[in-house]
Formats: structure tokens, C-alpha cells, sequence
């Protein structure tokens, strides 16, 4: 078998995994609906994302976008909630695997800070319990 076929088939091999461990890390949330999580997952494998921790921001933003196009405008924020608590339940579920007890400290970083997104996930939850917070 030639070279680039061998190359070819070790890509594809290889792009599979990525899909059935991005598939598991989704599925491990269970807080949303199938119907949200799929969609989420089929963003993130068209745009070459991989692990949900490489979610961020802008990605959020691109989302909103292909869901204003392509979903009725009754559940743009139903998706975006969703696609939120994913990222937030990556979040905590890293913060829970540290063993450390160390003060963190969180360096300034030349980027927009997402509120949802801070990793200070305590604080983000204190924030969801409040009832005068506009959405």
C-alpha cells in the first residue's frame, strides 16, 4: 500500500478516536437535552475542537452564530445554555481532579474574561443563584 494511503487511513483511524472521546466527555454531561448536546458535538467536530476545554468565548460566539442560521428563534438561548453548562461542567469537573489544596491565583491573561467561563467556577455558581441578575 502506498505511503500516502497509509497516511490517509492513520488520519482517519485517528480523527475516529478524537470523535468517541469528544462523544464521551459530551455525554458525560447530563444535564440538557440529547437533541443539544448532539448539535454541540457536531459543531465541535466540524470545527476541528476536540476536547471541550478548548471551548472559549469566541467559539461561543461562532455557535451563536450557526444557530441563529440554522435553529427557529425560540431556542438560540435554549443552545446556548446548554453549550454554557458543558463548558462549566468541564470546568468543575477539572477543578474537582485537582488534589492540591493550594491558594490559586488566577494570572491577568491579554483576553476577554467570559463571566460563565471564569475559573473561579465557586464564584460562577454564587452568580447563578442570583435571583437579580439579568439574563
Amino acid at each position: 500500500m502506498p505511503a500516502y494511503l497509509l497516511e490517509q487511513k492513520a488520519l482517519r483511524e485517528d480523527t475516529q478516536e478524537k470523535r468517541e472521546r469528544l462523544k464521551r466527555e459530551i455525554e458525560g454531561y447530563t444535564g440538557a437535552g440529547a437533541v443539544y448536546r448532539r448539535r454541540i458535538r457536531k459543531f465541535m467536530e466540524e470545527h476541528g475542537i476536540w476536547r471541550i476545554e478548548e471551548l472559549d468565548y469566541d467559539w461561543r460566539k461562532v455557535f451563536a452564530e450557526e444557530i441563529r442560521r440554522t435553529v427557529k428563534t425560540r431556542y438560540h438561548s435554549l443552545y446556548l445554555k446548554c453549550f454554557d453548562h458543558i463548558k462549566q461542567y468541564e470546568m468543575r469537573k477539572q477543578v474537582r481532579l485537582q488534589v492540591s489544596r493550594k491558594i490559586q491565583r488566577y494570572p491577568y491573561e491579554d483576553r476577554l474574561l467570559f463571566l460563565p467561563y471564569h475559573p473561579a467556577q465557586e464564584l460562577v455558581e454564587r452568580m447563578d443563584a442570583c435571583p437579580e441578575r439579568p439574563e
